[in-house]
């Protein structure tokens, strides 16, 4: 009778033993249900840790529910991040068909909720709360594009370029991926001012897209800011075969060969502008050759004595005037281009060099409205 007794004692302990921890589930879903979100985690992290109730659909599911909501109410990256796990072993776990479908439909309803808060944070500019958030929601859905790409702006507003590479290396990668995350790469290397890998990313997104004119403009950059011209004219000339009426490739053309060959350079510029007359650079640059090659006449006037001014000055002159005459519509043009850039108020090299062409052509009122622009009343 003695051993009887002992044994039954035994079984009811292990009976107990399952009841208090069925009861901790219980307690955590009665708690959950009251909103007392802190005390309904307490009692589910007890039953997800006791192997009598870990291995249960059922109690993973409470804990992905308790955490989403604490998570949510907190906007606790950590709590929600512990919410997509629970509800992942739900699922693992597959022993209650009930359990699984519920986890199945709160794991997607747990991403939108992250992805909505991170996007609320990012337009209320907490940006490293967005980022923390998009990177939780990330770990849910890692091949979202459009979260991919708000996450990215984020992490440009931080500038945190090697996130992100990081990002959009992940999305380029994907099977039906489009260019933009290449862009985004080159992007990201350009600003953190690292000439090789910007190449290096232009080479391998031209090996996907051998004709994209964005890439192409871009290879070409990097090859100039490497100081290897040739290979940009290469990349360049690869471009107008696909697009012969590339203002902005002709422009870059121009400003290669500005210093070695001059005349090929202002061809180059005033083709960009019977295309797109907007382009700054080229109207810049023309109006920067114009207005040189009349100062060097004017200087050399400016040297003469009487006599040869006399025999050969006057034409010299006339000849410097006329170029700088010819520079003015360039330098005026780039004014209205920056005049309608809301993010600029003047470009000082243009208004300075307006001042003096203004000057020399005797137009004495407009040289004076400049040098207001550039220093005031």
């Amino acid at each position: 009778m003695k051993k009887v007794f002992i044994g039954s004692l035994f079984v009811v302990g292990a009976i107990l033993n399952v009841l208090a921890q069925s009861s901790a589930v219980t307690n955590a879903i009665l708690y959950h249900k009251d909103g007392e979100l802190d005390k309904a985690k307490e009692y589910i992290d007890q039953a997800v840790a006791h192997e009598k109730t870990s291995g249960k659909s059922k109690t993973w599911y409470w804990s992905g529910q308790i955490h989403h909501d604490l998570g949510i109410k907190k906007e606790d990256g950590g709590l929600l991040i512990q919410a997509e796990k629970s509800y992942s072993k739900s699922i693992e776990l597959n022993e209650n068909a009930a359990m699984v479908d519920l986890s199945s439909k709160n794991k997607t309803a747990l991403f939108r909720d992250i992805a909505n808060i991170a996007v609320a944070k990012h337009q209320a500019n907490d940006v490293e709360a967005a980022m923390g958030l998009y990177d939780v929601a990330l770990l849910i859905q890692p091949n979202d594009t459009n979260l991919i790409g708000n996450a990215t702006i984020a992490a440009n507003d931080l500038k945190n370029y090697d996130k992100v590479i990081e990002l959009n290396s992940n999305w380029a990668n994907q099977e039906k991926a489009s260019v933009t995350p290449h862009y985004n790469i080159i992007k990201a290397n350009v600003l953190k001012e690292d000439k090789e890998n910007a190449l290096k990313a232009c080479e391998t997104a031209l090996q996907k897209y051998p004709v994209d004119k964005k890439l192409l403009t871009e290879k070409s950059n990097a090859l100039i800011s490497l100081n290897r011209a040739d290979e940009a004219v290469s990349a360049l000339e690869k471009m107008m075969e696909v697009d012969p009426n590339n203002a902005m490739a002709i422009t870059i053309l121009g400003s290669i060969y500005f210093d070695k060959d001059r005349e090929k350079a202002v061809g180059y510029y005033l083709k960009a502008l019977e295309i797109n007359n907007n382009i700054e650079d080229a109207n810049f640059n023309l109006g920067s050759h114009y207005f040189n090659l009349g100062a060097d006449k004017l200087n050399k006037v400016n040297d003469m004595t009487l006599t040869q001014y006399q025999k050969t000055g006057k034409k010299l002159e006339t000849d410097g005037k006329a170029l700088m005459e010819k520079s003015i519509p360039y330098f005026e043009k780039v004014n209205e281009i920056v005049d309608k850039d809301p993010t600029r108020n003047f470009d000082p090299e243009t208004i300075k060099s307006l001042i003096t062409a203004y000057q020399k052509v005797g137009r004495a009122a407009d040289s004076d409205k400049m040098s207001k622009i550039l220093y005031g009343e």
